[in-house]
């Protein structure tokens, strides 16, 4: 799951810590399932470019993205993919999941309903609100959605 968010957001980020935490630490299966990452595009304050190194060195759950902008049209989205298809190539995941920091993902019950999904040509989620089944329409936004992995390599 990578939860894409500010640099400058960090106590959010520590609730979040806390909050999925507390969820894979109740299921051990879910912390062999799921990998949680904190994403965020480049450094632009030098208060960040000293606390996110500290963040990253406590906590090993964080993606720099380079080349992209903080902002809803700038291509933070398809940067996440990308570099998650080129960080993870050798270990593949089955899904990845893009989401927002303002949202609550129950672990338990994500693991749950993908299990059934297929692993391939895989795209789980929906607009908000989503008033159309054309699937033409308003899907790759959103609040939370993930890919199969070949989608991702593809979108890549």
């Amino acid at each position: 799951i990578g939860i894409l968010t500010r640099a400058d957001v960090y106590e959010r980020r520590h609730l979040l810590r806390m909050v999925y935490g507390l969820q894979l630490a109740a299921d051990p299966a879910l912390a062999a399932q799921v990998d949680v990452r904190f994403v965020f595009c480049r450094l632009y304050k030098d208060d960040q470019r000293v606390l996110v190194p500290l963040e990253i060195l406590a906590h090993g759950d964080v993606i720099v993205l380079d080349g992209c902008e903080e902002n809803l049209n700038g291509g933070k989205t398809h940067t996440f993919f990308t570099a998650v298809a080129e960080l993870y190539a050798d270990a593949p995941y089955d899904y990845v999941m893009k989401a927002d920091d303002d949202i609550l993902i129950r672990v338990a019950a994500l693991v749950a309903s993908l299990g059934a999904m297929p692993r391939e040509d895989m795209y789980y989620g929906a607009t908000i609100p989503c008033n159309s089944m054309d699937p033409g329409r308003g899907y790759m936004s959103g609040m939370g959605y993930a890919l199969s992995w070949d989608l991702v390599q593809w979108v890549a």
